[in-house]
C-alpha cells in the first residue's frame, strides 16, 4: 500500500492525463517508449532522502485527501497562475494553500500533551513538501504573502 502510495506521488502528471493538448503532446504512459518516460521519476526520487520521501509521502497523502474534498486535482499545472500572470489562478492557488495549511493544521496533535495546539511549523513543513513534489515535476508553486501571515496569525494564537 505505501508503494503504491508513493508511486503515486513520484509519478507524477503525464501527457497521457490530458493537460497538453498541443500538437507536440505525446503518450508517455504508452508504446515503445513508455518505461523510459517511467524511469525519469524514479531516478529522480533514487537521489532524495528517504526521510524526505518518508514525510513527502505523509504530505502527499494529506494533499490529495484535501484536494479531494476541495473537488479539484491534487496537481496544480498552471504555470500562468502560479507565476502570477493569471491573477485569478494565482488568487484561486493562495487560497487552496492557505486552505491545506489551516486544514492540516487541525489534523496535526502536539508532541506533548502540554501543548494546546501543533506548532505550527509542521502545518507549514506539509506545505513545503508538496511544493517540493511539484518542483520534482517540473512546477514551481504559487508563492503567495498570505501564508506569512497565515502562519504569523496561528503562531499568536498557539
Amino acid at each position: 500500500m505505501a508503494a503504491e502510495r508513493r508511486r503515486d506521488r513520484t509519478a507524477g502528471p503525464t501527457a497521457d492525463d490530458g493537460l497538453d493538448d498541443s500538437p507536440y503532446a505525446f503518450p508517455t504512459t504508452t508504446g515503445p517508449l513508455a518505461p523510459f518516460f517511467a524511469a525519469i521519476s524514479d531516478f529522480i526520487e533514487a537521489g532524495v532522502n528517504e526521510g524526505t520521501q518518508n514525510k513527502d509521502d505523509l504530505a502527499w497523502a494529506r494533499w490529495r485527501t484535501f484536494c479531494n474534498l476541495a473537488g479539484t486535482t491534487p496537481w496544480r499545472m498552471d504555470s500562468d497562475a502560479h507565476a502570477g500572470r493569471n491573477a485569478v489562478g494565482f488568487a484561486r492557488e493562495c487560497r487552496l494553500l492557505c486552505a491545506y495549511f489551516v486544514w492540516v493544521h487541525s489534523l496535526i496533535k502536539p508532541r506533548s500533551s502540554a501543548d494546546a495546539a501543533a506548532k505550527p511549523d509542521s502545518s507549514l513543513n506539509m506545505i513545503t513538501a508538496v511544493r517540493r513534489i511539484h518542483g520534482r515535476h517540473g512546477v514551481t508553486m504559487v508563492a503567495c504573502k498570505q501564508l506569512g501571515a497565515l502562519m504569523r496569525g496561528i503562531t499568536s494564537l498557539v
